[in-house]
């Protein structure tokens, strides 16, 4: 019974050493791991939430049910493809996204280290939807740089597009699985940051698994919720809806009074 419990004890002791999650508000507190890690490091970085946001309030994931909710009282026969071609208009519009954090000053860091670093994003797998992500990402200057051309097209649960990892799967635990197959050098260690809690643990899990060294951020800026006003974020949705264009919080007034 004393050896059984030593080395469960030893088994406690090692996957806690191999698996470590950190909550941050700044991307300042991820640069001192990226300045101690080896080459063959794979960092993996989410976008929407952590490397880019939605800045406008209805946007944001507490305010999603009223948002849901407007949507199903106002226009609840949307079909796929009008759904599609609305996301579309918000997807490709720069006033819709902002820089989250110092990332594109990591990302270099990294690429200094010569360590690979990839996007990991979830997004309706729409073929028009996926350029949309990349180019979000250059206009931001986010040198996300095709270091990973062994994933290219993709796989069963993923596409990788120029140094982008895009899923349309719930968890992307199961989705790192498939791509750890595909890649030429199994990595040293894995550092990811998201800002759902629930990817960080899926993660964590698939590396466990695979017993990879892993370091899970849930960066935490956006939990400040932002106040939303119904009347701006009618405007705005009813504009995208109308003219199939998208209207920022910040530019509703002025925007009314030129319509006026």
């Amino acid at each position: 019974m004393k050896k059984t419990g030593l080395i469960l004890a030893v088994l406690v002791w090692v996957t806690a050493a191999i698996a470590e999650v950190r909550e941050v508000s700044s991307v300042e507190s991820i640069y001192q791991e990226v300045s101690q890690s080896d080459e063959q490091t794979l960092i993996l970085l989410d976008v929407g939430g952590t490397l880019l946001c939605r800045p406008d309030p209805v946007f944001h994931k507490e305010h999603e049910k009223w948002r849901v909710a407007w949507f199903q009282r106002n226009y609840p026969d949307l079909s796929l493809d009008e759904w599609t071609a609305l996301w579309n208009v918000v997807e490709e519009s720069n006033n819709s996204w902002s820089l989250m954090d110092k990332w594109p000053n990591l990302i270099e860091q990294a690429h200094c280290r010569k360590i690979k670093v990839a996007a990991f994003t979830k997004v309706l797998m729409d073929p028009s939807f996926l350029d949309a992500r990349v180019n979000q990402l250059a206009h931001f200057g986010l040198d996300v740089q095709d270091e990973l051309p062994e994933l290219a097209p993709g796989g069963d649960q993923f596409t990788y597009i120029r140094g982008v990892i895009l899923t349309g799967e719930k968890l992307k635990g199961p989705v790192l699985q498939e791509v750890l197959k595909k890649l030429k050098h199994r990595p040293s260690k894995i550092l990811f940051a998201d800002d759902r809690k629930e990817q960080i643990e899926s993660v964590e899990k698939t590396c466990l698994e695979e017993g990879i060294p892993f370091i899970g951020f849930h960066y935490t800026p956006l939990d400040t919720v932002p106040p939303l006003d119904e009347s701006v974020a009618e405007y705005q949705l009813q504009t995208l809806i109308k003219e199939r264009r998208w209207v920022s919080a910040k530019e509703v007034n002025k925007d009314q009074r030129l319509s006026n």
